[in-house]
């Protein structure tokens, strides 16, 4: 936790978008909003704010832009336990942000939000849902869980694979059809 511009901040993330401009987004005034913070250019201090989601109580924010279009994924506010994970999009990164909708199963998978990776190969871009998978009361025993995600204009299919193989020179990515089921 911290206070960018005198601002109660947990449970955050960053991005750094297409142009080099870096952000800092994390949950604000006791988990009621999410808040943007603009980084300087050597990204060492913030610079500017904006309140996203006002009154939500969204945390775990993941943001990733394909093309001119940025997506997010984040979770209610549930402490370890996990929670429907939630969608929306934006062609400004400030505002104008969809409404959010639900995806996957209802309980994100047993996960939350922790990154969205892109893998672009000489073939294929494929981004990679990151999640962490909570075990409370035993943190140290919580896992990572990683699977693919695809995108359509405005919304993607958040599907967990137990298994999948990915080539990470081409980008490319299939089911594992030789794990055990």
């Amino acid at each position: 936790s911290g206070r960018p511009l005198g601002i109660k901040s947990r449970d955050c993330n960053v991005f750094v978008d297409s142009d080099g401009t870096a952000y800092f987004i994390s949950t604000t005034v006791e988990n009621q909003h999410l808040g943007l913070f603009r980084l300087s250019d050597d990204y060492l201090s913030v610079v500017e704010h904006t309140r996203l989601f006002a009154g939500q109580r969204r945390e775990a924010p993941a943001i990733v832009k394909l093309g001119q279009r940025y997506f997010m994924f984040s979770s209610a506010c549930t402490g370890w336990a996990p929670n429907q994970c939630k969608l929306s999009w934006s062609d400004n990164l400030k505002e104008g942000w969809s409404q959010l909708e639900n995806i996957g199963d209802n309980k994100a998978f047993r996960t939350q939000p922790a990154a969205i990776l892109e893998v672009k190969g000489t073939k294929d871009t494929t981004y990679l849902y990151v999640g962490d998978r909570w075990k409370d009361p035993n943190l140290a025993q919580s896992k990572t869980i990683i699977f693919p995600v695809t995108f359509t204009d405005t919304s993607c299919d958040f599907r967990y694979r137990d298994s999948f193989e990915i080539n990470f020179k081409t980008g490319e990515w299939r089911e594992d059809t030789k794990a055990k089921k």
